[in-house]
């Protein structure tokens, strides 16, 4: 019975460190793509250029399903925690999410009438 039991848990952990991945949800390779092209923005304390306009990071999050950033969290060490702002982070969904937003409406043309 202590055979079947160990077979099980080391069956569950060969997948999860197959799929690189922790709940079916994020990867680490997620996680490492953010931390790289995210990285102006998670380090700041108050960050003047939105991550939307940094294309490469906003790409990066919109790949994680949902782009669930505790997830992400979840997966960071405790050395990457202290290198980043974690509140930033979990602000990339809001912040890259605007890109999706359709553009302002153009203003109405000022037409001279006679």
């Amino acid at each position: 019975m202590m055979y079947g039991k160990v077979a099980v848990l080391l069956f569950l952990v060969c997948a999860i460190v197959s799929n690189h991945q922790v709940n079916g949800v994020c990867t680490f390779a997620q996680k490492k793509s953010i931390l790289r092209y995210c990285k102006t923005y998670l380090i700041v304390q108050h960050p003047v250029v939105p991550p939307s306009y940094m294309r490469q990071c906003c790409k990066s999050v919109k790949k994680v399903p949902n782009m669930d950033m505790e997830c992400i969290l979840g997966l960071c060490t405790n050395k990457e925690k202290k290198t980043i702002l974690e509140d930033n982070l979990l602000k990339l969904k809001d912040h890259c999410s605007l890109d999706d937003l359709p553009p302002p409406p153009s203003p109405p043309s000022h037409q001279q009438m006679m």
